[in-house]
């Protein structure tokens, strides 16, 4: 699969925290921003 595959066809993913840099960790501590809802299939 290729990179353009990814950004075409995957929406999440699931990451070990072990694999994130120390920035990324920080961003997990952060109150998140939610994003009404909408359908990405249609």
């Amino acid at each position: 699969m290729s990179d353009d595959w990814f950004d075409d066809f995957v929406y999440h993913t699931v990451i070990n925290k072990k694999f994130l840099t120390p920035a990324q960790k920080k961003m997990l501590t952060t109150t998140p921003t939610e994003l009404t809802p909408w359908d990405s299939m249609a």
